[in-house]
């Protein structure tokens, strides 16, 4: 299933929208990014321009976004408004803004035509490419969802200008992860003269390769899930952003399985491109290992990558820098976190 990735501003962005051949517009967008960007995407105007119905729907930025809650609120809202299967949804914003609106999509009259205008760094490397759509739970991230692919995710760097400081780290936690899944990025990113919009196409059309070999996530395109087991249990336990949470899931699984030279590419990319993500999350927690590994497990074993009762399925790199899939049971995780622990703090 193929995606059709495509660089725009604002002027051709409309263009696009108004060659849309259906009879409505569902424009599902972040409230922040509609009070920034209002004029830019001139939706006033969009219904006249196209001679179609367009029905906009604001969305609360950030994780919060991706909630039953508001799940049930626009979708009841939008079937109110009498839609049909040529409907069309549009999602503006970033991740957590595509995840949830990908999900309406994709359950809305079981099944519309979705595309994404992605507007932080993060979502236009990574959330926004691949159809991975979904709500989160009490019981973990992403836990319901489903895979329905956009026909269209139209980048526009122009929305980076007004991005906050730490959504550009946030952004980042998913770009460093793409360095250790492929060279080419790796080494564009050591180049000091890079620059964001040649980073972004890498990532994106790494990203999009993986998703058109493997659509379902059955292989290799799991491999984009690199730090995000231990990642996901982080974002549910402490108030950090998902990039952020990655890098330090990455940075874990390296220290476990005592990969010192994956530890060293961290910390060098780190320094290279001048980033900082502050404190490791467990930091805080020297005095009580116990509990904190104890928490971890519950929330890696409610992970969507596992694959029995006793086992998940992590991404690891191996020596020649290449990603593979190992298996492992959660005993062996808990006696690796355990391990660490008491090897690296005192008083554990």
């Amino acid at each position: 299933m193929k995606q059709l990735i495509e660089v725009v501003d604002f002027e051709s962005l409309s263009i696009k929208i108004e060659g849309l051949k259906v009879d409505g517009i569902i424009f599902l967008i972040d409230e922040f990014v509609l009070s920034l960007y209002k004029d830019h995407l001139n939706l006033q105007d969009l219904g006249k321009a196209t001679n179609k119905k367009v029905i906009l729907k604001t969305i609360p930025r950030g994780e919060k976004a991706k909630s039953f809650h508001i799940y049930e609120n626009i979708v009841e809202e939008i079937l109110r408004e009498g839609i049909h299967r040529n409907y069309h949804v549009i999602a503006c914003g970033g991740g957590a803004i595509s995840d949830i609106s990908g999900f309406i999509a994709s359950s809305l009259l079981r099944g519309l035509s979705w595309s994404v205008i992605p507007t932080t760094l993060l979502s236009m490397v990574d959330a926004s490419i691949g159809g991975k759509t979904g709500i989160n739970s009490k019981s973990g991230k992403n836990l319901i969802g489903a895979f329905h692919m956009p026909d269209h995710i139209w980048l526009n760097p122009f929305f980076l200008e007004t991005l906050p400081k730490e959504e550009f780290l946030n952004g980042f936690g998913e770009v460093l992860k793409y360095s250790f899944l492929d060279i080419k990025i790796k080494e564009s990113l050591l180049n000091s003269k890079f620059k964001i919009s040649e980073i972004i196409h890498l990532c994106a059309n790494y990203k999009s390769r993986l998703v058109e070999e493997d659509f379902k996530e059955k292989g290799p395109r799991k491999y984009l899930n690199l730090g995000h087991t231990f990642g996901h249990a982080f974002e549910k336990m402490y108030p950090i952003s998902h990039g952020e949470a990655v890098y330090w899931g990455m940075q874990l699984l390296f220290h476990i399985f005592e990969r010192q030279d994956l530890i060293k590419d961290c910390d060098d990319m780190m320094r290279a491109l001048n980033l900082s993500f502050g404190k490791a999350p467990w930091g805080n927690v020297l005095k009580d290992s116990s509990t904190f590994v104890n928490d971890v497990m519950g929330f890696v074993k409610r992970d969507k990558k596992v694959i029995s009762e006793k086992e998940i399925e992590l991404v690891f790199i191996n020596e020649k820098r290449i990603p593979y899939l190992l298996v492992c049971d959660f005993e062996t995780i808990k006696s690796k976190l355990d391990s660490f622990f008491k090897e690296n703090y005192v008083g554990f």
